[in-house]
């Protein structure tokens, strides 16, 4: 049945409702690796839709909290589904956000904006950090795989905000 699943899901145009049923259906622990989500998730050939669903399968089944940041950018795979300004950090609540935001410990939150569309609700992946960390060393890390010290950093929490706005300063 995993296969089959996994098949479905790896087809170019199959219909959002199937797509979304396949995906329900994926049992924990996860027995496909985490490229077959990044591979869908980079590839332009598959809908924004698709693609976005894929991304927060790779985080859902994947990302999991005390991983490094740079097990994090090798399960990303220079994601092309994620530019520069849809990294952003998150150092001022304005409303809810599905990470704690705790400004006087060493820690910092950020979001990935997952394949945003203008004129829409936004879909983002929230990530709290050990350690406080630079957005621009963050950005080089996430997108480039350039570690510049901080690839140690723990992920502490991920949270998702589905076709929401997220919240960001």
């Amino acid at each position: 049945m995993g296969i089959e699943l996994l098949t479905t899901i790896a087809k170019k145009g199959v219909p959002d409702a199937e797509l979304a049923r396949a995906i329900a259906k994926l049992e924990m622990p996860p027995s496909e690796p985490p490229q077959y989500w990044s591979r869908i998730a980079n590839d332009p050939g598959y809908g924004d839709s698709h693609r976005r669903r894929a991304v927060f399968q790779l985080f859902r089944r994947h990302v999991r909290v005390g991983m490094a940041l740079s097990e994090l950018a090798h399960l990303l795979d220079h994601p092309t589904w994620l530019r520069g300004d849809d990294v952003r950090l998150i150092d001022i609540l304005a409303g809810h956000i599905p990470v704690q935001l705790n400004p006087d410990k060493d820690e910092t939150v950020f979001v990935l904006i997952v394949l945003r569309e203008p004129d829409q609700d936004t879909s983002g992946i929230y990530l709290r950090i050990a350690g406080k960390i630079s957005l621009q060393r963050f950005r080089d890390l996430i997108l480039n795989a350039t570690e510049d010290g901080i690839g140690h950093a723990a992920v502490l929490e991920v949270g998702y905000s589905e076709g929401r706005r997220p919240i960001h300063s």
